[in-house]
């Protein structure tokens, strides 16, 4: 099994989001573009997803649905997460 470096990069990039609590816009391919934070990774039937967290309510985001992502936190470390090609 080989493993996608780009993936990999990309999981990277939510957990330092995650664990540094950054406001993120994402833009999904079904639930549109949301504003909020990523809270947690989890995989399910072997997909990665990211738990993103919005005021009114909680998602559960396969990360091959995600087209972009937007860091909005003042001085972050980075401001988009890079590779996702939509």
């Amino acid at each position: 099994m080989s493993v996608d470096p780009f993936r990999c990069q990309i999981t990277d990039y939510f957990e330092a989001a995650i664990v540094l609590k950054y406001q993120l816009e994402v833009t999904h391919n079904t639930h549109g573009m949301l504003f909020g934070i990523a809270v947690d990774m989890k995989p399910i039937d072997r997909k990665e997803t990211v738990i993103f967290k919005t005021p009114t309510r909680e998602y559960r985001l396969l990360l091959d649905d995600i087209s972009h992502v937007n860091v909005l936190t003042p001085g972050a470390q980075f401001k988009t997460i890079p590779y996702f090609l939509g």
